[in-house]
This record gives structure tokens, sequence and C-alpha cells, in this order.
């Protein structure tokens, strides 16, 4: 129960005074000696409904809000140029750094370096580029022997390059592979629609006996059967999963396509399963008898050389390819 002696605050009344919006206690105060009609609760201004809010000050009205994170409006090109959708705001002015002057270089002058080229008796050429910044020692290279060279029979290049690393006359697949892995070098052989590609990876020290195996492995390999039944498998392989991937369908097909007639752009450089379930040893060893040697190939190499050591590890090596072949087995 309330205690008598409590003071008692005035509860305001909600309905609004008709004379200026007060608000008017529905209880006058008891101890305050308010009057009774005196207003007592806080002045309330009259808010408009239904209309849009417009700000007092006539300057603010008409001007966008300002979001930060938007991109600004496009330029707008006019009589007078170009300036942005209001005319209020001032055009965007790029404050980039003016650029720095370059001399261009020249064949011949201060700060270009060109490659060494050298052309070998036996048709090679070999190109090297120093980079002593380089630990390592990179190579590239490729012979005139991709799809274009095999003619009619179709499927051999790619066939014939899957195994220039399955054994040497001098070392076989294991043991040219525990011999790569030994000296920590790559060799890499790829076909192409018109050349036979090869790559590799070595240090300074390795570059000779690296490019010793690239010789073998370009005019003595063996193309033992064994290998021969791996690499077929291998192929089929491969054939059947472009056959389930639609990309490769219609990259195939557009090939043809464009390339119509039995081009060698426009086959498939496999030859297809059946022709992959035809080729035998004797068709290989005629291809690389016929297409792979010393005419026409080019070697690029770059790194941590020089021209003693491209002189001896690389151009020694590359021009007796030739002359040491003597048929393969």
């Amino acid at each position: 129960m309330r205690d008598r002696g409590e003071r008692r605050l005035p509860r305001p009344n909600r309905a609004r005074d008709r004379s200026g919006g007060r608000q008017v206690a529905s209880h006058p105060a008891e101890s305050d000696g308010g009057r009774e009609g005196e207003a007592t609760g806080p002045l309330v201004g009259a808010v408009r409904a239904g209309r849009r809010h417009v700000p007092r000050d006539a300057a603010q009205r008409g001007r966008r809000h300002r979001v930060l994170g938007l991109r600004r409006p496009p330029l707008d090109e006019g009589r007078e140029g170009p300036r942005r959708a209001h005319p209020g705001r001032r055009p965007n002015v790029p404050r980039g750094r003016a650029p720095v002057p370059r001399p261009i270089p020249r064949p011949g002058g201060n700060g270009l370096k060109l490659p060494d080229r050298t052309a070998l008796g036996n048709g090679a050429v070999l190109i090297s580029n120093a980079l002593p910044s380089n630990p390592f020692v990179a190579f590239r290279g490729s012979v005139p022997a991709g799809v274009v060279a095999e003619g009619d029979a179709h499927g051999v290049a790619e066939f014939a390059s899957r195994l220039l690393l399955s054994g040497t006359r001098r070392l076989g697949a294991a043991k040219l592979a525990d011999r790569l892995e030994g000296i920590g070098a790559t060799l890499e052989f790829h076909n192409g629609e018109e050349v036979l590609g090869f790559s590799g990876r070595c240090t300074r020290d390795s570059l000779r006996e690296t490019i010793r195996i690239l010789v073998d492995c370009l005019s003595h390999p063996t193309f033992p059967q064994r290998e021969i039944d791996r690499v077929r498998g291998e192929l089929l392989n491969d054939l059947r999963i472009e056959a389930d991937d639609t990309a490769s369908r219609a990259a195939r097909e557009l090939a043809r396509f464009v390339f119509p007639n039995d081009h060698p752009y426009g086959r498939d450089p496999k030859g297809g399963a059946d022709r992959v379930r035809r080729i035998r040893r004797r068709d290989l060893v005629d291809f690389h008898e016929s297409r792979v040697g010393a005419e026409g190939l080019i070697l690029a190499v770059t790194g941590d050389v020089d021209r003693e050591l491209v002189e001896e590890a690389i151009a020694g090596p590359l021009s007796r390819l030739e002359s040491d072949a003597e048929g393969i087995p």
C-alpha cells in the first residue's frame, strides 16, 4: 500500500491541449502547490505527416547526400570540356607524377646485352645469354621432327618423343633416371606440330654431363620393346580420357574444321587408337633416323654460364651429334 506522506509526481495527460499542444497533468501536485491546468510536460513541436522533410537552410536544398565507398558520377562531355554531373563541383584533375625519362636502348650501345649466337659445322645453332645472378643453368631447344615431319605415319612423332628417355646404348631407362637425379638435373622431351622440343635445368658443375645425356638421347635411343608397350598403353589411356572430356573434343573438332584435308595442324598428334595399336618398333626407328639429327637443331641456354663454358660443355658435345650417329640396332 502507498503511504499518504509519499510525494506523487504528476502524470502527463496523453491528450493534446488545443491551445498550444502542451501536455497537461491529470492530477495537480500536492506539495508543490501547482495549479490545475498548468503545463508541466515537455514542449512537443508539430510534426508534418505525409510530406517530405525539407531542411530549413535554403542552401542545403537540392544537394545529394555524400556516401562514402561509392564511385563518383561519370564525366559529362559538354561545350566547356569534360566536367562532372554537378556543375558546382571541381573537375577531377589527375595528380600522377610525371614519367621518368629513360633512354631507349640501341643495338650495340651501352646497357644492352645481346645473346651470343654460334652456328656449328653440323648445322646446329647455339644461343647463349649469361645471367650471373642466377646460380642455375636452364636450356631449351628443338629439332624439326614434329607432326609435320611424320607424313602419312600418323602418331609416330608423339610415340617417339615419349621414348627418348627410355634408354640409350650407354644407359638404360632406370640408370638414366638415376643419373639425372644424382647430378640434380632435369631433362624433358615433348612433341609439337612443327618441332620436337626438349628442355632441362641443371647447375654449372653438372652442365657438361647433362648435355652429354641430351646428345645421347637424341642420337642413340634404343626403343626397347618393354618401353614401347608401356607408352602404347599410356597413349590409349590418354585417348580414352580425351574422348570423355568435352573441352578436348571441342578443341579437336575446331582444329579439324579450321585445317581440313588431313592437315597436320588439324589432326590429333597421337594419331587415334587404331593407329597407336599398329605402330611397331621399325616405324619408330625409321622416323628417328630420317628426322632427328643435328640439322636444324636450335639450343638456347641462359644462367650462370660464360663463353668458355658454353664452348666447352655445350658446343663440343653438340658438334659431335651427327658424326657419332651410327644407326639404331
